[in-house]
């Protein structure tokens, strides 16, 4: 699937640009496994300054299929950075592990600070949090 557009705008052009290389990437190496990526950090804040980064979260459908899967998701995660232009993180996560307990930081961000920026939107379907429980998700403390 070639997009020509991204479905919300990082604010920048030349990001969009390589938001569509990424999901080029993706298609192109791993066809059908990316269920959907997002914008995160100060570009998604909508506080990004001259030299910001561009922070991505990737989302596999399910989980990886194991570790050689991964292992190629983070050579095109490597290769896109290296090809870009500007400062570019990638963050991979299987959809699975956003339903986890023990996830549950990465789940929170997804649903609060990140926009969609190709694929499915998940974020209405992850649960409502407790903040006691992500409180101690977070800082670890012992209960």
């Amino acid at each position: 699937m070639t997009r020509t557009h991204v479905l919300n705008s990082t604010g920048d052009e030349r990001c969009d640009a390589i938001v569509l290389d990424v999901q080029a990437a993706f298609d192109e190496h791993l066809p059908g496994r990316v269920l959907g990526c997002y914008l995160r950090g100060s570009r998604a804040a909508g506080n990004a300054v001259e030299g910001s980064d561009l922070d991505l979260l990737i989302v596999f459908a399910d989980r990886f299929s194991g570790l050689e899967e991964f292992e190629r998701a983070q050579a095109v995660c490597e290769s896109c950075a290296r090809s870009s232009p500007i400062l570019l993180e990638i963050m991979l996560i299987g959809e699975n592990r956003l339903y986890d307990d023990t996830a549950l930081d990465a789940a929170l961000d997804l649903k609060l600070t990140c926009r969609p920026l190709f694929g499915a939107d998940i974020r209405d379907t992850l649960t409502e949090f407790e903040s006691t429980t992500y409180v101690r998700n977070v800082i670890h403390t012992p209960y």
